[in-house]
């Protein structure tokens, strides 16, 4: 079983995989989440992804309901 890391433990830019593992989601439904225009995600280059810590818990606090990855 995983070890519950506390929200101030993580880095303030997280990978995808970090994303993934606060999310409790896959990896490439993750990918989904963060080509969104309304998630928080910064693309450094062609292939690096990082979401800030901050901007990540802001934008958990505002959805309601289910989110829908295929907008």
């Amino acid at each position: 079983m995983n070890e519950v890391k506390r929200w101030e433990e993580y880095p303030l830019m997280l990978n995808v995989d970090q994303v993934s593992e606060i999310l409790q989601m896959g990896k490439w439904t993750t990918y989904s989440l963060v080509h969104r225009n309304d998630f928080p995600a910064v693309r450094i280059g062609h292939h690096k992804i990082r979401v800030n810590r901050d901007e990540l818990k802001g934008w958990i606090s505002r959805q309601k309901g289910s989110v829908n990855c295929d907008q």
